[in-house]
């Protein structure tokens, strides 16, 4: 009993105190802080709204495009074509995704993007033809860094999910494929520049 009357004294002790500062404070008149705000970059005008970026993935030799159709998503389209006459073979890519900005910083920009990828190459191994076919789903999140205004280096990692067939003559072989640590709609060295 005698704890219960010394925490409802303690209590009613602290309102008061409490009371007594809010009174006092709110009749000095004070100059409220100046706001500071963290510098942002958005590409070029401080906002991605009908901003176009061209693009080139650096390790996937891929070339790509980057709309920004409203402020809070962008559309990623990329396609890549390649051919190989010491190994005979030749091989394509295509994907799409979306870009949904999530963090700015200065200038870096965090990004989550989800997408699709198609790959398809065929080869010749000592006269046995051998083709491969990728098709996978995911979600990446990509660091987008500012080097000028309108050029940015980028990178993702990210989750896929799959269907991967390969064939080998007249066999063939499909398997379902999960990956962890690739990006989907990006990849891993992205350079771009916005028009």
């Amino acid at each position: 009993m005698f704890k219960k009357i010394v925490v409802v004294l303690a209590a009613v002790l602290l309102m008061s105190g409490m009371v007594f500062a809010q009174s006092k404070t709110s009749k000095k008149t004070t100059k409220p802080a100046a706001k500071t705000a963290a510098k942002t970059v958005k590409a070029s005008s401080g906002d991605y709204k009908d901003l176009l970026g061209v693009s080139i993935d650096v390790m996937n030799r891929e070339a790509g495009v980057r709309l920004w159709p409203v402020d809070t998503m962008g559309l990623d389209f990329n396609a890549g074509i390649g051919h190989n006459g010491v190994l005979e073979s030749t091989g394509f890519n295509i994907g799409a995704g979306m870009v949904f900005p999530m963090a700015e910083a200065d200038n870096l920009a965090l990004n989550i993007t989800p997408g699709m990828k198609i790959d398809y190459t065929s080869m010749k191994i000592a006269g046995t033809d051998m083709g491969e076919f990728l098709f996978s789903v995911g979600v990446g999140v990509e660091l987008e860094i500012f080097v000028l205004k309108n050029f940015s280096i980028s990178s993702s990692a990210g989750i896929n999910f799959g269907v991967y067939s390969v064939s080998v003559g007249s066999s063939s072989e499909t398997k379902m494929l999960f990956d962890l640590g690739r990006g989907t709609a990006v990849w891993p060295l992205v350079i771009r520049y916005y028009l």
